[in-house]
């Protein structure tokens, strides 16, 4: 939630599942808030700014994104599966998100990014344990 107020500085509240996990002034979002941002820009130098022309994170994932804009981001993953549906290429592909150990699960159809999860902040060993 973004509180505006007449000449004072914009205030930032973020909730996940329903609690506050961050406030901010501004409007800048923590850099280990996990983002989506839809729709994906047509022009690719707009993805660099805002709708007010501040500088926007980098960092933000996109459905629609090719697997190579991923690993840009995040580097190679952590695991990578190929499969097909329907004769189409499939890779679900596991990536480490932030420095702190957050991973994200990523499926790409013919490389374009059509889904992911945030699995949060378990170990790898874990993850690849089944814990």
């Amino acid at each position: 939630m973004i509180f505006e107020r007449p000449g004072q500085p914009d205030a930032s509240i973020f909730l996940i599942g329903q609690r506050v996990v961050t406030k901010r002034v501004g409007r800048s979002l923590p850099p280990d808030l996990f983002v989506l941002a839809l729709p994906l820009p047509a022009d690719p130098t707009d993805a660099e700014t805002d709708a007010r022309g501040g500088a926007r994170d980098s960092r933000q994932i996109r459905i629609s994104m090719t697997a190579r804009d991923v690993r840009a981001l995040f580097g190679e993953p952590k695991l990578s599966l190929l499969s097909s549906f329907k004769g189409r290429p499939v890779e679900y592909a596991l990536f480490e998100t932030s420095p702190d150990g957050a991973f994200t699960r990523f499926t790409f159809v013919d490389g374009t990014l059509v889904e992911f999860d945030h699995g949060g902040r378990m170990p790898l060993s874990l993850i690849f344990q089944g814990g």
